[in-house]
């Protein structure tokens, strides 16, 4: 908003106070052009960001092929763009501030987290009351309101911090260069803390709440690192058929399976799909008495190729003869990527009467 959308409002319609005389004033043609001007780069502006938002789902390097291709080929990457689009305009074009008033968390979570020894923009008033208009009577502060008119949402920052504080520092910058014309220090509007702006001293950085953040920060960092290193370049899931664990045709059981494959890497990749053959050392076999009596195996599709960042859903049958039934007992099955020789494998149980 600050960065992008303001400084464009700004080289076309000039400073905020020249833009409210211009929208309490008539309709002339310069306020036309200039509205018609901003509304189109805004409009830009947000269509380009919503097809960087796109591209969080979409690899960047399709996403070209997709925009240049027919909406109906692709409408639902067509959908969300559209979508974006004017959810974007409306945001900062008019709804603006309000979504860091109503939407926004931040100002709730730091009102959760600081002290009174935590660094904050604020006003000192120590040094700035009473204020008064003339610059030889009272404080340092004017009651120029230049604070209030920098502010994005709108908040007297003099009134103590406030939860719709963003802490972009406007008002900072803005009270500044008001002691500079005036011939006084500045800093009236600063970065300090509560006890630094009510008693002129700071406690150290080192406090019992930092060392809670920064263990938290050490936990979180340390959680995603293993998550990070537990990632694999695929994964495997077989999922029993939904309905019946097991169908009884005749004198045969038969057991039906789904196997998804996800391929999670940027290439398109290659999986062989295969049914190890079990042995009475394996885990669970030789305890159900099944190892010399394992189903046939039907994979009608033991060869997948999967596009990159996309998955694939083949059925495995399983089958055999009732009389050969002894209980229930483990399967295993075995995903193979052709390019890294890497293995995944996935132990499902086979079910009967």
């Amino acid at each position: 908003m600050e960065g992008v959308y303001r400084r464009v409002e700004r080289w076309i319609e000039g400073p905020r106070d020249a833009r409210i005389r211009r929208n309490l004033g008539p309709w002339t043609a310069g306020k036309v052009w200039r509205k018609a001007m901003k509304g189109g780069i805004f409009l830009f502006l947000a269509f380009l960001n919503a097809h960087v938002f796109v591209a969080y789902f979409i690899p960047a390097r399709e996403l070209l092929s997709v925009v240049r291709g027919n909406p109906a080929d692709h409408w639902t990457a067509f959908l969300w763009i559209m979508s974006w689009t004017v959810v974007l305009l409306f945001d900062y074009a008019w709804f603006r501030e309000q979504t860091c008033l109503i939407v926004c968390p931040y100002g709730r979570l730091q009102s959760a987290l600081i002290d009174a020894d935590t660094v904050i923009i604020g006003y000192d008033e120590v040094r700035g009351e009473p204020r008064s208009k003339r610059t030889d009577q009272g404080g340092d502060c004017i009651d120029c309101f230049r604070c209030v008119a920098a502010c994005p949402t709108g908040i007297d920052i003099r009134n103590g911090l406030q939860m719709e504080c963003i802490g972009c520092a406007n008002c900072v910058d803005a009270c500044d260069d008001v002691m500079r014309r005036i011939g006084r220090p500045e800093g009236l509007v600063r970065y300090d803390s509560e006890r630094g702006f009510r008693t002129g001293r700071r406690r150290g950085f080192f406090r019992a709440r930092v060392a809670l953040y920064a263990v938290l920060a050490l936990a979180g960092v340390g959680v995603f690192g293993a998550v990070s290193l537990r990632r694999t370049p695929f994964e495997v899931r077989v999922l029993r058929s939904t309905g019946l664990p097991y169908q009884l045709d005749g004198a045969v059981i038969r057991n039906i399976f789904t196997l998804r494959i996800q391929n999670k890497m940027s290439e398109r990749a290659v999986f062989f799909v295969r049914i190890p053959e079990e042995t009475d050392e394996s885990p669970g076999v030789a305890e159900a008495g099944a190892a010399a009596a394992l189903p046939d195996f039907t994979v009608p599709q033991p060869r997948l190729e999967i596009d990159a960042l996309a998955d694939v859903k083949t059925p495995i049958i399983a089958a055999m003869p009732r009389d050969r039934w002894e209980g229930p007992f483990p399967l295993t099955v075995s995903v193979a990527d052709s390019a890294t020789g890497r293995t995944r494998s996935v132990r499902v149980r086979f079910r009967g009467p």
